[in-house]
């Protein structure tokens, strides 16, 4: 990614929990699909639905090997079970191997146990930090 010092909410590198809190919807979105893609992955919308993405990756011809469903929540409280079901239906509509769930704000206790329950890997404002700033160490290194 690219962008001003650390922290920067606009695509630099971040520093905690706390600079993942600060984005915006569309920053937010834009901060997972470079990751992912960063990562190897490509990363579309999916069904025109601003926070949902299918992210593919290996393809053999036109078949990719891995398939993921990208759920990316910004703001307001922490996603519920319906939430994480939802994200579960949509995967199994997408023909998916799995979900991931991205928020801002952290999960309920009963969005973690329908992703235990599902196998969805939930994604909190540390945890994104972290992979952010894995992935633009890994861009570094290549340098």
């Amino acid at each position: 990614m690219t962008g001003g010092g650390t922290g920067d909410p606009g695509g630099g590198r971040f520093d905690d929990a706390q600079s993942v809190r600060s984005l915006s919807a569309d920053q937010l979105r834009e901060v997972v699909a470079s990751t992912w893609r960063a990562s190897g992955w490509r990363v579309e919308a999916a069904d025109a639905d601003e926070d949902l993405f299918v992210a593919t990756r290996g393809e053999d011809g036109e078949t990719p090997r891995e398939r993921r469903l990208l759920q990316v929540l910004c703001g307001g409280r922490e996603p519920s079970a319906p939430t994480v079901r939802r994200a579960v239906e949509f995967m199994r509509r997408h023909d998916a191997d799995g979900a991931v769930v991205v928020s801002t704000v952290g999960f309920g206790s009963g969005a973690v146990a329908v992703a235990d329950a599902y196998g969805v890997d939930l994604v909190g404002p540390a945890a994104l930090a972290r992979a952010v700033d894995t992935t633009d160490e890994d861009a570094a290194r290549d340098d």
